[in-house]
């Protein structure tokens, strides 16, 4: 993280705090240990101080064993500190210029660990780091911690409502997507349809219950708002604003599908629709809607930013690298994923980040915010044309969903329309439908194509 042999080329940040040390152990170093625990870990430098520049000198420490010793002997005592997340490794004595420091590097706890505090009780020992130093957390965000380090899957438990605050028009939409994919109808009610997807279980005394990930996924306005206080999703661009403050967007769903219309709108070629598309699947599987801060997703120019609140819960360069997937609201994510959407296992963002290096684009940026937990992921649509790359994947599952879509609302459209509307070539988009036929989602007249019955 830094070069110990320039230490004073530093100041004190957001990851490098200095403690001169020499009147003894430092109980200080406690919050500061927690906070880069707790947030994006950090280097603790003992035995260093801070000239009236801010930048950093050694001071030279006159027994560093001592020091150490009663740093393991606290950190290792669950009364004083949570959490052990250090290793030998993580504490070590360097000579700067003919002076004794210690290093003590803090690496960022893993979710099951957070929040790391200090003493015993979580709500008056949590503290995070800024600019300005350590500061004690506020109790909603230890909370919001202390609900990460769970393993139970938080949206598939159940709702203290009916299956009345479901939108069944929206459920209806989300089964002729479903079935058109599989090529096949079900012959069973609605209410079994969502039993059967697990949307809906039986709670006590036997009655239907409907999951949170169905309640965020159909449910009506006023039923997720009673049940999400905080609960918003918002999109906007120069010429459109879709906002669940909207009955028709009110819900994870149709937000979902309205938004992709935009970036149909776009034209930008189908690989990009596809990224993006991507990218707000993976903001709505990750987002804490417990804690609010919902969806934000803004197109000015060239650039476009996905906004969703809550903070990871991989270390954010395991999430760019891809491979390691720990999403939040998996249940919802299963629900998505049944269209073919998303794809999964942690490879959705490096898809993203190698699209954008093949066109040529500044590379995407992912920005982990606290207090309010936010992370953004901007994509900027620079330094190429913005069309078909070649080598562009043929149509997906989101695409031939969208195909559907519009037949169900249009009821019939030519080739040429329908290319139109799904951004392809006509002859590749005759290709798909040709497969929607032989699957026996669409039929064809000799003029236009229409779902068939």
């Amino acid at each position: 993280m830094i070069d110990y042999l320039k230490i004073e080329e530093y100041t004190e940040n957001n990851r490098i705090e200095a403690k001169r040390a020499l009147g003894g152990f430092p109980g200080s170093l406690w919050e500061t240990y927690s906070s880069f625990a707790n947030t994006l870990g950090g280097v603790i430098l003992l035995g260093v101080d801070e000239r009236p520049d801010h930048s950093l000198y050694a001071v030279d420490l006159p027994d560093r064993d001592k020091l150490i010793d009663i740093f393991w002997r606290t950190v290792r005592d669950k009364r004083r500190v949570s959490r052990v997340v250090v290793t030998a490794k993580d504490v070590r004595k360097v000579d700067y210029e003919g002076k004794r420091i210690i290093v003590i590097t803090v690496p960022r706890a893993s979710r099951c660990d957070r929040p790391v505090y200090i003493g015993e009780d979580a709500y008056s020992g949590t503290y995070l780091r800024n600019g300005e130093g350590d500061y004690l957390c506020k109790p909603h965000l230890v909370t919001a911690m202390l609900r990460d380090a769970g393993t139970a899957v938080g949206d598939a438990r159940l709702c203290k409502c009916g299956l009345s605050a479901l939108d069944f028009d929206c459920v209806k939409d989300y089964r002729l997507r479903l079935e058109s994919l599989e090529g096949q109808r079900a012959g069973i009610s609605d209410i079994s349809f969502l039993r059967r997807t697990g949307a809906a279980r039986k709670g006590k005394g036997g009655r239907l219950y409907t999951t949170r990930a169905a309640l965020l996924t159909f449910g009506k306005k006023e039923s997720i708002l009673r049940r999400y206080p905080a609960f918003r999703l918002e999109y906007s661009d120069a010429e459109r604003t879709i906002c669940s403050d909207a009955e028709e967007y009110a819900n994870l769903y149709n937000f979902f599908f309205a938004v992709c219309e935009r970036f149909v709108a776009w034209s930008m070629g189908m690989a990009v629709y596809n990224a993006l598309c991507e990218a707000l699947f993976n903001a709505v599987a990750n987002a804490d809607f417990e804690q609010g801060g919902g969806i934000r997703v803004h197109k000015e120019g060239d650039l476009i930013t996905f906004t969703n609140g809550g903070r990871f819960r991989t270390d954010p360069a395991a999430a760019r690298k891809g491979g390691v997937s720990d999403t939040r609201n998996e249940a919802t994510k299963c629900l998505f994923a049944k269209l073919g959407i998303g794809k999964g296992s942690g490879s959705g963002i490096p898809a993203i980040y190698s699209l954008w290096s093949k066109k040529g684009w500044e590379q995407p940026k992912i920005e982990e915010r606290f207090d309010p937990d936010e992370i953004e992921f901007t994509l900027k649509f620079t330094g190429g044309k913005g069309g078909r790359a070649a080598g562009d994947e043929p149509p997906g599952q989101l695409q031939y969903s969208l195909v559907v879509d519009y037949l169900t609302e249009k009821r019939r459209a030519g080739a040429g329309e329908l290319a139109a509307y799904v951004n392809l070539p006509t002859d590749r988009a005759v290709n798909m439908l040709e497969k929607l036929k032989k699957r026996g989602i669409v039929a064809f007249d000799g003029h236009k194509y229409s779902l068939k019955r």
